[in-house]
């Protein structure tokens, strides 16, 4: 929650009334006098980071530096890894990562979130004409870009598809960023019509 950012922004201690977080051990809705005061005479700076990039620095944690960490405790890595930080480029950086009091019930959907984040997990949908063959064909080609299928929905009867074509919605497990943009320009350039979900 950015209650400290908007209470030093503002000059004033601030409630915010945030949503539920990932990050729920730093999700303060007012800062302390104290803190404040704190944060106001010594921090340079002060950036917030979303969901999404929480849950891709956890992953990150779990990956490559086999550390589970909980929400909170994966920011700092989350704001380093976004961008955010002024100043930092070419400089020795320290993020002290903390807590690894992680819900287990939630850690599947903060993995799957991250996954989806660095794009190594997509969701499209194309249309192929409802013939024998066709959605061989569209798979051959996926397969071609050595992308894996996770999951695949076939629509006959989906709102807006023309008779003789089908809906065919896929999820995929793919590289990374430059991956998916190798295997949507596949697609297009075999004319397929491909939305990103």
């Amino acid at each position: 929650m950015p209650s400290m950012k908007e209470s030093i922004e503002k000059g004033q201690v601030i409630t915010y009334n945030g949503k539920a977080t990932l990050a729920d051990g730093i999700a303060v809705k007012t800062p302390g006098d104290l803190t404040y005061d704190i944060c106001k005479k010594y921090v340079d700076e002060i950036v917030t980071v979303d969901e999404s990039e929480i849950a891709s620095a956890i992953l990150i944690l779990l990956e490559r530096g086999k550390t589970v960490a909980e929400g909170a405790g994966a920011v700092p890595v989350a704001a380093l890894m976004s961008g955010k930080i002024s100043g930092i480029r070419n400089k020795k950086v320290a993020a002290l990562v903390s807590g690894g009091n992680i819900d287990v019930n939630n850690m599947t959907r903060v993995i799957n979130q991250g996954l989806i984040k660095s794009q190594r997990k997509i969701f499209f949908q194309t249309v192929i004409p409802d013939v024998p063959g066709e959605l061989v064909k569209l798979l051959t080609l996926i397969a071609g870009t050595n992308a894996n299928v996770l999951s695949i929905t076939h629509e006959r009867s989906q709102h807006g598809i023309d008779m003789g074509m089908t809906a065919v919605s896929l999820e995929l497990e793919t590289a990374n960023e430059k991956h998916v943009e190798k295997l949507m320009t596949m697609l297009k350039d075999h004319h397929y019509f491909v939305t990103l979900k």
